[in-house]
Formats: structure tokens, sequence, C-alpha cells
């Protein structure tokens, strides 16, 4: 039986956050991981402009807000080494 994994990784980490029975509620959930991480960069970004931060310091936000902005399906996604989410299938085992 197909089960697919919806979750979040980068480079130093992974975590599972859902796991679904059909595609469809497997990349529902992915789209909302997704708008969630673009949510969280917004935030970064607006707080590092009230604290005064650099361009440079800036310039790694705006390109991770840019990648998860611009990929809109699992298959595109590339926002590596940063937070990026992902699905995956898997067979469970009767």
């Amino acid at each position: 039986m197909p089960v697919w994994i919806v979750g979040v990784s980068d480079c130093e980490s992974n975590a599972v956050r859902y796991i679904c029975s059909t595609k469809e509620k497997a990349l529902q959930r992915w789209e909302e991981l997704r708008q969630e991480l673009i949510q969280d960069e917004l935030d970064l970004i607006n707080r590092s402009k009230e604290a005064g931060e650099s361009d440079s310091y800036l310039s790694v936000s705006y390109r991770i807000l840019e990648n998860l902005q611009k990929y809109t399906t699992p298959e595109t996604m590339n926002n590596y080494p940063q937070e990026e989410p992902y699905l995956c299938e898997m067979e469970l085992d009767e």
C-alpha cells in the first residue's frame, strides 16, 4: 500500500510532518508547508530590517524567499542547503 511522506529538510535536519494516504492530500500538505516556509522567511526579513541588518545579510533571505516562491512543485523544488518542503512515496508492508 503506497503512502506519501511530506516534510521539511535542509542540509542538517529532516522533519516528517505528514504521512498521507493519497497523493492529492500529500500535495495539499506540501503546498501548506511551502506557504508556511515563505511566511517564516518574510517574517525573518521584516524583523531583520527592523533590527537594521545589512544588505548582505538580507540577500541570503531574499534568495531563500525567491526559491520558495519560484519552485511550486515537489519535483522542481530546489532551495538546498536551506529548508525546503519535500514529498516522497513509500510502500507500506502489509
